[in-house]
């Protein structure tokens, strides 16, 4: 074998490799894409999950109602100023699950602390005074 066939040879294999690893690239990256989609579904199914055994009230709400919902009573200046601080807390949040503090449950409406909150329909509630 001369050595432009041996070169040419050895071009052809190393092709081949580059192609094979080309493909398991893709093909890793393509697992990649479903376990992240899957641990995705799994924590929002689970923070859903956790968020309505708090407010039961929310799951009979449409999907604009909830939005609206949450713009209100989430998406303020309050819930973003609590979420800083939870995230600066960062550590204890890495704590192993059964050292976590469980959630609190919803406060009682009754106790006159919601004045001027709004109700899924839009309306505003009594302070209870």
């Amino acid at each position: 074998m001369s050595k432009l066939e041996n070169l040419s040879t050895k071009i052809e294999k190393a092709r081949a490799e580059k192609l094979q690893k080309e493909n398991r690239l893709k093909e890793l990256e393509q697992q990649l894409k479903a376990v992240e989609k899957k641990e995705r579904n799994h924590r929002l199914c689970k923070r859903m999950g956790m968020f309505e055994s708090l407010m039961p009230d929310t799951i009979t709400l449409t999907d604009d109602q909830f939005y609206n919902f949450l713009e209100k009573a989430v998406a303020n200046d309050y819930g973003k100023r609590t979420l800083a601080t939870i995230i600066a807390q960062g550590e204890q949040s890495q704590a192993p699950a059964s050292e976590k503090p469980q959630p609190k449950p919803a406060a009682d409406v009754s106790n006159g602390n919601t004045a001027g909150a709004s109700q899924a329909d839009g309306t505003k509630r009594s302070g209870g005074n």
